[in-house]
């Protein structure tokens, strides 16, 4: 299983503390920096779209709208209009991780309460993105659905 803050963490060929996530032990992004200009492509709202769909079960429908990806009726991800974001839920741990690793990248808004976490995608590369939607889903999915998917995706 790919964990998001390993596997960002990984891209850049950094290291850190270890802490507990859902039944997996990801790295910390305390110390990654998303400020450098990115070699690769940023990520498009097409990218986010295809991968929020890849996961089983999910429904590209719309709240407000603004098209949102969910699983068994749960929002796990959203593009607003913009285009320039993708929102995601996570863990408040995970959130506080990554909003603090790159304020650029990551940034809160009015349901970060909540776990919702703003993904400013001009400094995410499409390699960087993967493992977020992931995690999302896998966070607001069933936990039965998750281990399974996790299970197949071996």
């Amino acid at each position: 299983m790919h964990e998001l803050l390993s596997v960002l963490i990984d891209h850049v060929g950094q290291s850190t503390r270890k802490r507990r996530f859902r039944g997996a032990q990801p790295t910390s992004l305390a110390h990654q920096s998303f400020h450098e200009p990115h070699p690769h492509p940023t990520t498009t709202p097409a990218t986010v779209r295809k991968l929020a769909l890849s996961f089983p079960e999910t429904e590209d429908l719309s709240h407000h709208g603004k098209p949102d990806f969910r699983v068994r009726g749960k929002i796990f991800a959203a593009l607003p209009v913009d285009g320039g974001r993708s929102v995601v839920k996570l863990t408040l741990e995970d959130q506080a991780d990554l909003v603090k690793s790159d304020p650029r990248a990551f940034s809160l808004n009015l349901w970060s309460r909540d776990g919702w976490t703003n993904v400013h995608l001009a400094h995410v590369t499409a390699a960087q993105f993967r493992e977020i939607p992931a995690t999302s889903w896998r966070f607001v999915s069933l936990r039965k659905m998750a281990v399974q998917y996790d299970e197949e995706d071996l």
